[in-house]
Formats: structure tokens, C-alpha cells, sequence
């Protein structure tokens, strides 16, 4: 819907704003780099005037606000993402408004692929990560997809929004100017072409774990869980699922000992964003202003009905590679706890998909924000704990 505002001068000007193009449907309405932004401009006034100028712009800032313990005010920061701009100066028939008349003017603007290098100013200096256009994200934006309202996981201390303002400049007959201005929001998801793994510390790509029947008990064995990331997830909300490979082990601590039955998987997606009201994100935080914000969304668990372990022996993984049948990525290595002898394997083939329900945009960093993806995949097991690894995801376009 069209937005409108009024001046308040004597000779009353009215404007308003139409955005005709719409975004991509794999965006779900939203503008993607090298869309082309494309509407029109109505003027119209209560008395004869002359139209000077209409300026069309389209801008974006990314706004944070960290609360402190110690000062009562908020810090809050600003950075103007985008300023784009187009001026119509009509001449002739096209300038003249009468009285209860309008005049309508077209405009067209094109979401960049990236931002100037004199946007960034953080050390490195001319980051390219944050040189990228940032989504949309927080803030008034309430994302749709089938008629459904999406739960976006952005925290209300941060927002990053796009909008294409109208300003007119009119003259009266007696030369005296008045201005109308008026706006209207648009949302941006810009392209994130797939990125090389980047890992942490932090991240558990491999897990080992004791198993006993009770805390007093003697230990049966040692289970090992190891998780190969999958392939970035394309879209922000779609049916495409991807599928992430992992292998479990278990190490008996005597021949007489079988593995633990597997019960299920759980799945959860951690929606990182990371934000600052202070100097670029740093990798010590030495300004102490960055912080972050979690969001953990489960996936719906994972049926492992008749799924068995298999038995091998000893040799048996060296076999498979030299034949050929195996590759490096499908051996998993014996736990720290392996005496030798017979172990079992688990081989499961874990789909990710896009929660129901909810909007994820694209892994990004900026100056201000940045949104990181992490998948925790846990494996129930009976009488025993659960192990679980966890590392990154991303989300492209």
C-alpha cells in the first residue's frame, strides 16, 4: 500500500509512493542484488503549482542498541548502509499542477552487489565480508509465505531495514516553496554465494563418550559420534533439504559387550546474531561492546526405527579402501579407549531442512551484525547418555 504524507504549508501538497516491481518469489518478495526497484510518484496539490524537483532515494542503515548494568542509557548505533538516488526535474505540460490536479512520475533504481570500500573502516581495513549488502532483518518486517506470519529469530536490539523515500519541491504562483516527503519500506536479501567452512574452537566435529550401565559400574565401552557438515542450505524458507553424514562407533571393552540400542536423533539449528554499538567486531571484543544473542530451533526428531548396527573386525575398513568400496571420509577412527578386536558401526544419512514456521536470512558479516548458523545433532541412545556434535551451517542464496 501506498504511503502518504502532507506538508504543512498553506499551499498543501500531497505525495505518494508506489513500488510496482516485486521482489523474487525464491525471496519470498524480497529484492535480490541486481533487482531492478521500480515505481512511481504521485504529486498532487489543493491549488495551481509548479513542480520544481521530485528526488527519489533508496537507502538502508543498520541500527543496534546494547543495554548496559551500569548506565541507564542505552548505547545505540547507526551506520547508513545505501544511498542511491534519481532526480526528475519536469519541464512543460509535466510541471505544471493545477488546481486539484496530480502529476505522476516513474523512477527505477538497482540493488548493488556490494557496498563502496569507503563503507568499511574497520580493522582489516576493507573487510569484503563487510562490504556485502546486508539482509533485512529485525525490526518493523514481518516475513509471509503462504499466508503464515514467519517467526524471524532477530533479536529487538537489532534491525537492519531498506526503504525508497519521495521528496517533491513545488513552487506556488507567488514563488513560494513547500516540499512533500513520503516513504515506503522495502525488504532486501542480497546474494550470499556458498563460502568455504569456517571453523572454531568451539565447534565438536567429533565426540567421545564412556558407556556404563550405572555411574558404579564397570564401563562396557567407548562410543565415538563424527559428523561430516553438510552443503550450505539454499533459499531463507524452502523445501530444499540438505544431508549431513554421520558415523558412530562403538569400542566394547570386552567381546561379551553389545553396543546400545539407538533410540533417535534430535536436531536443532543455533541462530547466532552477533551485534555491536561500539568499533568494527573484533576478534578480542577489546571495546566491550559486542554482544551476542542465541536462538536454539528444533527440527522435528529422527526416526531411527531398524536401523542396526553393524559388526566388523579388525582390518575390515583397510579392506574396503584398497577395493575401493570406502573413501577416507567414510573411515572413522577407534576411540581412545579401543583394546583391539571386534567394533560396531553406525552409517546414518541425517536431512536438514528450514524449521517450520520460521525465517532464516543468509550467514553474513557486517560491521554492525553479523548471523552465524550452528547444527547440534544429538543421538539418543538406551541406558546410556546421549552424545551429541556439534558445528557450522551456513545458509546461502
Amino acid at each position: 500500500m501506498a504511503a502518504v504524507s502532507q506538508s504543512s504549508s498553506t499551499n498543501v501538497a500531497e505525495l505518494a509512493i508506489r513500488v510496482n516491481t516485486k521482489g523474487s518469489a525464491s525471496n519470498h518478495g524480497a529484492f535480490g542484488s541486481g533487482d531492478e526497484v521500480a515505481g512511481e510518484v504521485e504529486v498532487s496539490t489543493r491549488d495551481e503549482a509548479r513542480i520544481e524537483t521530485v528526488r527519489v532515494y533508496l537507502t538502508g542503515k543498520a541500527r543496534t542498541r546494547v543495554e548496559h548494568i551500569v548506565w541507564a542509557m542505552p548505547s545505540i548505533m547507526k551506520k547508513r548502509l545505501l544511498r542511491m538516488h534519481q532526480t526528475i526535474r519536469p519541464s512543460g505540460d509535466d510541471a505544471a499542477l493545477p488546481a486539484q490536479g496530480k502529476r505522476t512520475f516513474q523512477f527505477s533504481l538497482t540493488i548493488p552487489h556490494g557496498l563502496p570500500e569507503t563503507h568499511c573502516l574497520c580493522p582489516p581495513m576493507n573487510d569484503d565480508d563487510h562490504l556485502q549488502v546486508p539482509p533485512t532483518m529485525g525490526g518493523w518486517h514481518r516475513w509471509e509465505h503462504d499466508g503464515e506470519i514467519l517467526s524471524d529469530p532477530t533479536p529487538d536490539m537489532v534491525e537492519v531495514c531498506y526503504k525508497v523515500t519521495a521528496i517533491a519541491t513545488l513552487k506556488d504562483p507567488e514563488g513560494r516553496s513547500t516540499t512533500a516527503e513520503t516513504a515506503q519500506r522495502i525488504c532486501i536479501v542480497p546474494s550470499f554465494p556458498e563460502a568455504p567452512p569456517q571453523f572454531s574452537s568451539s565447534y565438536r566435529i567429533r565426540e567421545e563418550s564412556i558407556v556404563k550401565r550405572n555411574i558404579l559400574s564397570n564401563r562396557l565401552g567407548c562410543l565415538v559420534m563424527e559428523a561430516q557438515p553438510p552443503s550450505a542450505l539454499k533459499g531463507i524458507k524452502s523445501g530444499n533439504a540438505v544431508s549431513c553424514r554421520v558415523l558412530v562407533r562403538f569400542d566394547p571393552a570386552s567381546h561379551e559387550w553389545g553396543p546400545p540400542p539407538a533410540d533417535g536423533i534430535m536436531r536443532k539449528i543455533h541462530v547466532t546474531t552477533i551485534y555491536t554499538s561500539g568499533a568494527a567486531l573484533a576478534a578480542d571484543n577489546s571495546d566491550g561492546q559486542e554482544r551476542s544473542y542465541t536462538d536454539a530451533i528444533s527440527l522435528p526428531p529422527f526416526n531411527l526405527s531398524g536401523v542396526q548396527w553393524l559388526k566388523k573386525y579388525p582390518g575390515w575398513e583397510h579392506m574396503q579402501l584398497s577395493h575401493g568400496r570406502m573413501t577416507p571420509s567414510e573411515v572413522i577412527a577407534p576411540s581412545a579407549g579401543y583394546v583391539g578386536g571386534v567394533y560396531y558401526l553406525l552409517k546414518l544419512s541425517i536431512p536438514v531442512e528450514f524449521p517450520a514456521g520460521k525465517i532464516l536470512v543468509p550467514t553474513f558479516r557486517s560491521c554492525l551484525v553479523s548471523r552465524t548458523y550452528e547444527l547440534e545433532i544429538s543421538l539418543s541412545l538406551s541406558s546410556t547418555a546421549p552424545i551429541s556434535v556439534r558445528f557450522p551451517l551456513q545458509i546461502c542464496t
